[in-house]
């Protein structure tokens, strides 16, 4: 219903490229889907385009998996033969990915996109380019995350936290990205800053194996970042220095700055007290 909503507003009108996540992990149809459930952990995703060839040809998601493998043993409904002897996870992704897969054209509008997601009742939508090619994935959450930016009456930075890590300083996380979104407010302008950690149960040296995913959103465009690191401090340490680098790449490109004049690297004095 908010997404039915949002879709007759402005927002609806804008081009869904500023929302897509280009940095799209891809499977073949040869693959077996215990690369694809690797795939899914590693990157805390849930769904993958199939490409073969260049060509996009299919579509899998971890709802297709238990679904259509794990229940569909259990409940002998499936439309090809299980064989009882062989392990699920042995099976091709061609055996069980979507096919046609639904798509939106990188040039499509918000209000395009939302129709289609709530036509076929799903959380997120391939993005091809005009030569029919792989150019994005965009996600409910993708457009959900920058509404907030609408509200004419909000006070920037806009920064939303997303963790169940016991303990987690969110007053000093918090501190901590406004004054890393502040150094570029001038070049970027209103900025919503949405970051989420997960606790691994690997440990070293006392320290939990963080992993941080964050995106912002900006007049200039949109930026994502994910990483890894031992303890809350060097996990936000290393995902706010790819930010940074992605945020300078670009300003470095598009504005042809020297190399002598590029902004400098973070100083990560203002986060030692997340150790």
């Amino acid at each position: 219903r908010l997404l039915s909503s949002v879709a007759l507003k402005k927002f609806g009108k804008k081009k869904v490229k500023k929302f897509i996540s280009e940095d799209v992990i891809i499977v073949s149809p040869k693959d077996k889907i215990t690369g694809v459930l690797q795939s899914f952990r590693a990157f805390h995703i849930s769904r993958m385009p199939v490409v073969e060839d260049g060509e996009l040809v299919g579509i899998i998601t971890l709802h297709d998996i238990v679904t259509k493998l794990i229940q569909a043993r259990e409940r002998g409904t499936f439309g090809f033969i299980l064989d009882e002897k062989r392990s699920l996870l042995d099976y091709p992704v061609e055996d069980i990915m979507n096919y046609p897969v639904v798509t939106c054209n990188i040039n499509a509008t918000v209000k395009e996109v939302i129709d289609k997601i709530v036509e076929y009742q799903i959380s997120g939508i391939i993005v091809i380019d005009d030569q029919q090619k792989l150019a994005g994935i965009v996600t409910k959450r993708d457009l959900l995350e920058p509404l907030s930016g609408e509200k004419k009456d909000i006070e920037y930075p806009i920064i939303q936290i997303n963790s169940k890590i016991k303990d987690l300083d969110r007053d000093e996380l918090n501190r901590v990205i406004s004054n890393f979104v502040r150094k570029y407010k001038e070049t970027l302008g209103e900025t919503s800053f949405y970051i989420y950690l997960r606790q691994h149960k690997e440990t070293s040296r006392g320290e939990h194996l963080i992993y941080t995913r964050c995106r912002m959103f900006t007049a200039y465009g949109k930026f994502i970042s994910k990483a890894e690191g031992w303890g809350v401090y060097n996990a936000v340490k290393n995902v706010l220095l790819n930010l940074e680098r992605q945020i300078n790449k670009k300003l470095s490109k598009e504005r042809a700055l020297p190399k002598n004049k590029k902004r400098k690297l973070m100083k990560y004095i203002e986060i030692e007290s997340l150790t």
